[in-house]
C-alpha cells in the first residue's frame, strides 16, 4: 500500500487495492498491445433531460458510489497486476451546445466526436476509466456519448449503470433525497474467485484439452505470422427471419436443448469446413456471475468469462441431436470447472502432465450476450 499510495493524505485517498481477475489480466495484455481493443462507447439521445449539468452530477454521485467506477490500474513494479480504489475520482465531462445546429450537421458532429473521443481513449493508471460527453442537442433533450473501458465493465453492468443514473437525475430535480446506491462491491466477486481451489478444474481441462496444442486457425489459408494479433476491422450484422428463428426454437426445445447450444454447434461445424480438421476448438464468452454468491446480478464489474469449447466429429450412427445433445452436457461440465485461471485467459494446458498457460487455445470465438433495457424514466427515455 504504501508503494502504491505512498503515506499521509495520499495513502488515505486510497479506499481498496486487490488484483485483477484472470480474465481482466488478459484484457490488460491485449490493451498494452493494442490500446484501443477494449475501449467501449456507447451514445443516445435522452429525451426530457433538459439539464446537463444535472446529468453530469447524476453520474458523478454515480461513480462516487461504485468502486469498479473509481478504479485505475497499476502494472508496473508490483508482483502482479492490481486494481487500485480511490475514494473520490472526478469524472471527466465534456459539455457542448449544439442545439443551434440542424439535425444533419448535428449528425455529421456526432460521427466527429465519437471519433475523437475513441482515439483519445482513457488512462488505465487514472480512474475513473471512462469519461462523458453530454451534448444539448434541443432544449429538452441530451445527447449522450459515453467512452468506457471495457475491462471494469460488461455489458449487464451498463443496464444497473442507467438505472442508477436515471434515478439519481430525477432525484436531484426534486426535493427528495437521492435513493440510495447499495451495490455490492466488485471485490467481493474478486476474493470468491481467488478462494476457488482450482485443482480440480485444472484436471478437468488437462483432460478435456489434451492433445490439442494449437487453435483451429480462421482463415485455414492464410495462418497468421508469429505475434501477429488479430483485429475487428468491421462489423457485419445479420438476422434470422422471424419464421427461420421459430423453427430453430422450436427444433432446440424438442430435444432439450439451448440456442446457444445449437449456434456453437453451428460454428463448429463451419470451423470444421473451413479448417479441415475434425477436432476444433473455440471460445465461447458467457456473463459468467457466479448463482452461489449473493448479490452479484446487481453488481457492476467486468465477470465475463471465455471458455474453450472443444468439439469433436460426430460418433458412428449418432445423429445430430445427438452430437448437440453431447456438445451441452460437456458445456455444463466445463461451466463446473470454470474458475481455473488458465480456461478464464485462454491459454493452453498442453498435456495432462504439466498444464501451463502458453499457447492460445482459441482464434474465433462465440458470444452470448444478455442485456436488459434501459428503462423509462423521469429524465426521459434513451434512443
Amino acid at each position: 500500500m504504501d508503494a502504491l499510495a505512498g503515506t499521509g493524505a495520499a495513502a488515505a485517498a486510497v479506499e481498496d487495492v486487490y488484483p485483477l481477475t484472470p480474465l481482466q489480466n488478459g484484457m490488460l495484455l491485449h490493451t498494452l498491445a493494442d490500446p484501443g481493443v477494449y475501449l467501449d462507447q456507447a451514445s443516445f439521445l435522452l429525451e426530457g433531460a433538459g439539464d446537463p449539468h444535472r446529468l453530469a452530477t447524476a453520474w458523478q454521485r454515480l461513480v462516487d458510489a461504485t468502486p469498479a467506477l473509481r478504479t485505475h490500474l497499476v502494472w508496473e513494479d508490483v508482483p502482479e497486476p492490481l486494481q487500485v480504489v480511490r475514494r473520490h475520482a472526478p469524472l471527466t465531462v465534456r459539455h457542448l451546445d449544439w442545439s443551434h445546429l440542424p439535425e444533419d450537421a448535428q449528425a455529421a458532429a456526432l460521427v466527429e466526436l465519437a471519433q475523437a473521443e475513441r482515439a483519445a481513449g482513457v488512462d488505465l493508471t487514472a480512474g475513473p476509466l471512462m469519461k462523458l460527453a453530454l451534448v444539448r442537442a434541443r432544449p429538452d433533450a441530451v445527447r449522450v456519448v459515453w467512452t468506457f473501458h471495457h475491462l471494469v465493465l460488461d455489458g449487464w453492468s451498463t443496464t444497473q449503470i442507467f438505472e442508477d443514473v436515471f434515478a439519481q437525475y430525477a432525484a436531484l430535480g426534486t426535493d427528495a433525497a437521492p435513493a440510495a446506491l447499495t451495490r455490492p462491491p466488485f471485490r467481493e466477486y474478486v476474493a470468491w474467485l481467488r478462494g476457488q481451489d482450482g485443482s480440480a478444474a485444472r484436471e478437468y481441462w488437462a483432460g478435456a484439452l489434451a492433445g490439442f496444442d494449437a487453435p483451429t486457425p480462421l482463415p485455414y489459408d492464410r495462418r497468421p505470422a508469429p505475434g501477429h494479433r488479430a483485429h475487428a476491422a468491421a462489423r457485419v450484422r445479420v438476422e434470422l427471419a422471424e419464421e427461420r428463428a421459430k423453427a430453430l426454437s422450436a427444433m432446440a426445445a424438442r430435444h432439450h436443448l439451448t440456442l446457444n447450444t445449437v449456434v456453437q454447434g453451428a460454428w463448429a461445424l463451419l470451423l470444421a469446413r473451413h479448417s479441415g480438421e475434425g477436432d476444433v476448438c473455440f471460445g465461447a464468452t458467457t456473463s459468467g456471475r457466479p448463482a452461489e454468491l449473493p448479490g452479484m446480478e446487481s453488481t457492476v464489474g467486468n465477470f465475463l468469462n471465455t471458455l474453450p469449447v472443444r468439439v469433436r466429429p460426430a460418433e458412428e450412427g449418432e445423429t445430430l441431436a445427438g452430437w448437440l445433445g453431447r456438445l451441452q452436457e460437456e458445456q455444463a461440465r466445463a461451466r463446473a470447472s470454470s474458475t481455473w485461471p488458465c480456461a478464464r485467459s485462454g491459454r493452453s494446458p498442453n498435456s495432462r502432465r504439466a498444464p501451463s498457460c502458453s499457447t492460445p487455445w482459441w482464434s474465433s470465438r462465440t458470444t452470448r450476450t444478455t442485456r436488459r433495457p434501459p428503462p423509462s424514466t423521469a429524465c426521459g427515455s434513451p434512443r
